[in-house]
């Protein structure tokens, strides 16, 4: 077997109001971001609301794709991946 080096680094923010800190963290990434979502519960619940209000702050543009079924698809992933890049031509 061939050696190869894996790294993933993985930053976990938990607890109350973290939500909030979303787009301060996105921001170090880059300038744009697709916020990918089911259905129903992210907008039902307030927290697809809470994720642009924190990612706006933040002066990041963003869309959101919001057609994640239950266990997903691998045609799912490649919808998104053709959706948001039609979404980027057009901001």
């Amino acid at each position: 077997m061939n050696g190869f080096t894996f790294h993933l680094p993985t930053k976990v923010i938990f607890g109350r109001g973290s939500m909030s800190k979303l787009g301060e963290e996105a921001a170090r990434l880059g300038k744009r971001c697709l916020v990918v979502t089911g259905r129903n519960f992210a907008r039902k619940s307030g927290y697809l609301d809470a994720i642009g209000a924190s990612l706006a702050k933040s002066g990041l543009e963003f869309s959101v794709f919001d057609q994640v079924e239950p266990h997903p698809s691998i045609g799912t992933v490649y919808k998104a991946r053709r959706w948001q890049g039609k979404a980027a031509a057009t901001s």
